[in-house]
């Protein structure tokens, strides 16, 4: 049923409303005359672009652009140096209360001689182990008689 008319049609009607349109296919091919003016187009905007080519290569090069940017690094340096010089003339004379300063702790520097720490506390650590050993050994006897 169709919403717009309330008709109803039959399946073949709807088929051949839906059907799509078939163009009639034509090919268009160039005559002989078309075909010879194209060729002559062609040649001559090859020898245009050959003439095109030998000019660009004919033309000197742009000059180089090194040394203008080297001149503009160093004056960006310059400009960055005497941003900072002035900078520091503004802050010379007043007080700067913001900042805190603590003191410097410096941390000794390490040398050799302190490697002989390592063998020293690995030997007094199996001293200690030992002599807990020895001692838990020795008290044992005695707790038993207090048992």
């Amino acid at each position: 049923m169709s919403s717009d008319s309330g008709k109803k049609y039959s399946m073949e009607e709807l088929m051949e409303k839906n059907k799509p349109i078939v163009l009639p296919k034509t090919e268009n091919h160039p005559t002989e005359k078309e075909w010879v003016q194209m060729m002559a187009l062609q040649l001559q905007t090859t020898k245009l672009l050959g003439d095109l080519v030998k000019w660009a290569e004919a033309y000197p090069p742009p000059p180089s652009l090194y040394g203008v940017n080297e001149h503009l690094t160093a004056m960006k340096g310059e400009l960055k140096a005497l941003r900072q010089t002035v900078e520091k003339m503004e802050l010379a004379g007043r007080r700067n209360e913001r900042r805190i300063s603590l003191p410097r702790v410096s941390l000794p520097r390490p040398r050799l001689a302190w490697l002989w720490a390592i063998p020293i506390l690995a030997a007094l650590a199996a001293l200690f182990y030992t002599s807990a050993i020895v001692w838990n050994n020795l008290l044992s006897p005695f707790l038993q008689l207090f048992q």
